[in-house]
């Protein structure tokens, strides 16, 4: 099996689930890859410039991110709609 070009083992191949996006039949490798996915594809919730804890400046993906951390425990926020 290939994922992002690479070849993945045989035990590595159990490991990974193939999801289809209920939208748009989209194939994604696991949970988070069909999070992120639903996420920028359809979510249709504006994205705010500012953290809604603290209105920190956030310009790109990754601000957010590595902001987010700082008030939360969890590795990843989730979208508040979607989950």
């Amino acid at each position: 099996m290939m994922r992002n070009g690479a070849i993945l083992s045989p035990n590595l191949q159990k490991e990974i689930r193939i999801l289809h996006c209920s939208v748009c039949d989209e194939k994604c490798f696991g949970e988070d890859a069909l999070d992120e996915h639903r996420l920028f594809s359809h979510c249709k919730v504006p994205r705010s410039d500012a953290c809604a804890v603290c209105q920190a400046p956030l310009r790109t993906a990754e601000d957010f991110e590595k902001h987010t951390r700082m008030h939360t425990a969890d590795l990843y926020m989730h979208c508040a709609v979607c989950r």
